[in-house]
């Protein structure tokens, strides 16, 4: 038998009341695993969910079946993110607490290579007060990643975003290929893969039909401003001074937040635009195919790299480089990680500002209708979700504690203090003695924890069998 305990990290509201004021806190509440160690799953199945109780969950199994895995899993989890990386098996020896795994075939179910693992959390946000739980904030995000071994290397190959407390169906995938590229280690690039979720779209849909002939302009002043710029920049050198102006002008109007600016919507190509407002021109009150031309927009003008659950532009990656690069490797760099605006970054701005919202992002959808309060503010950008995913998750993985260990058995129990602090030795000819310590033991955590059951232990037939029970007002349940 295995106790599991999680460390719930805390972000305390701040009030000047002197009364406590609620805290938030996020726990573990499932662990999703695959083809890891004992957790084999066939080819196209999905991962094997493990719920995990809010206060304290008890493993119990017969000797392999898996128990021991399930804490491996967790601490791989978390000695992966601590140490920088999608999976590290063997931190340096600097790290403190860490499980030591000398290749991926001793990770992987049956010990196969050609399998892909699963390792995935789930989190959900609830509000505390004196160590009581009060309720749940109805948040929670589930990241779930799946590895391969190829060319003697651990790859994180896709990667899979949810928000259960949402919609039970995933809101993106991503899939990562290595990134290489002067003074850039160890980095994915990153294609999105799926962004079809049909919980996501249906508030942009049903106000963009509605209003899709007054979206049209916008598109069109930003075709006219692409042409206005063009002619700007080739007539720089010409009339310096006077480009400058016009362009201070052009960048200072775009300052003002929630006021339509072409400036912050640059597509691909003024043909893409073209066919935008052909889209809209054509659409039909067809959910399918809206959200099928909005994913596959997002698909091809998105790009990013990534890294141990978070993203990077161009921007961001220059930023954390060390390496004086040349100018001709920062422009390979910057053009490959380029990223253009999409159709729904400018259908959140401009369809929330119809909406009457005051201050309109493109990064989220606000319908601005509080009569109906199934219709919420969305986030509809790909990197923003992945971020708002990643640091719920990693604020839960950041207060993980692991504590295992086994010890070899004495020749006698002894229920006395041993050199080593809270062991019990025992061998089996004492077993029965050593459950009903630690049946004691369990119950007064059961009672510290609020649980109103009972751990008992029942002895009999002709092997002398020991059963773990569960027992309440008469009831037992047999493991």
């Amino acid at each position: 038998m295995r106790l599991l305990f999680k460390h719930m990290s805390k972000k305390v509201i701040k009030n000047n009341k002197k009364e406590q004021e609620p805290i938030r806190r996020n726990f573990i509440t499932n662990l999703h695993i695959k083809n890891f160690k004992s957790f084999f799953g066939p080819v196209g199945s999905q991962e094997i969910n493990v719920k995990l109780a809010p206060k304290i969950t008890l493993l119990f199994g017969k000797n392999s079946a898996g128990k021991s895995s399930l804490l491996q899993a967790i601490k791989l989890i978390q000695q992966s993110y601590d140490n920088g990386d999608d999976m590290v098996t063997n931190p340096a020896s600097t790290y403190s607490g860490a499980l030591a795994f000398p290749t991926y075939k001793d990770l992987v179910s049956k010990k196969e290579t050609v399998k892909s693992i699963s390792l995935g959390l789930t989190t959900e946000e609830c509000l505390y007060k004196n160590n009581k739980r009060l309720e749940t904030t109805e948040n929670r995000k589930t990241i779930i990643k799946k590895f391969s071994y190829r060319n003697n290397k651990i790859l994180c190959d896709e990667i899979d975003y949810y928000s259960p407390s949402d919609d039970a169906q995933k809101f993106i995938s991503i899939k990562n290929r290595p990134y290489n590229a002067k003074g850039i280690e160890d980095y994915y690039k990153s294609d999105i893969s799926f962004f079809e979720n049909k919980y996501a779209w249906k508030e942009l849909f049903k106000y963009t039909y509605k209003y899709r002939n007054k979206v049209i302009p916008y598109l069109q002043r930003c075709i006219e401003f692409s042409d206005q710029w063009t002619k700007l920049i080739k007539n720089k050198k010409k009339q310096k001074e006077n480009v400058d102006r016009e362009i201070d002008k052009i960048v200072g109007q775009a300052g003002r937040p929630g006021v339509f600016s072409p400036v912050h919507f640059v597509f691909l190509s003024k043909a893409v635009t073209t066919q935008h407002i052909k889209f809209l021109n054509n659409m039909r009150n067809d959910y399918d195919n809206f959200i099928k031309y909005i994913a596959d927009d997002v698909k091809k003008n998105k790009n990013f790299l990534y890294k141990n659950n978070k993203t990077f532009n161009s921007r961001q990656i220059f930023e954390l480089i060390n390496t004086n690069l040349e100018s001709s490797d920062r422009k390979k760099i910057f053009s490959s990680l380029r990223s253009y605006s999409s159709l729904s970054d400018l259908l959140c701005f401009v369809v929330s500002s119809l909406c009457g919202s005051k201050y309109p992002v493109k990064t989220s959808f606000d319908p601005n209708n509080p009569s109906d309060k199934e219709e919420r503010e969305k986030t509809l950008h790909p990197k923003k979700m992945i971020d708002y995913c990643n640091d719920m998750v990693s604020s839960s993985i950041k207060r993980i504690r692991v504590f295992q260990g086994q010890k070899a058995l004495p020749t006698q129990y002894e229920n006395t203090r041993s050199p080593e602090k809270d062991f019990v030795g025992y061998n089996y000819e004492f077993l029965h003695e050593v459950i009903s310590d630690h049946k004691k033991k369990i119950d007064k955590w059961l009672t510290h924890f609020g649980y109103d059951f009972k751990i008992d232990t029942e002895s009999g037939g002709p092997t002398s069998v020991t059963l773990v029970q569960h027992r309440k007002k008469g009831f037992k349940v047999d493991y």
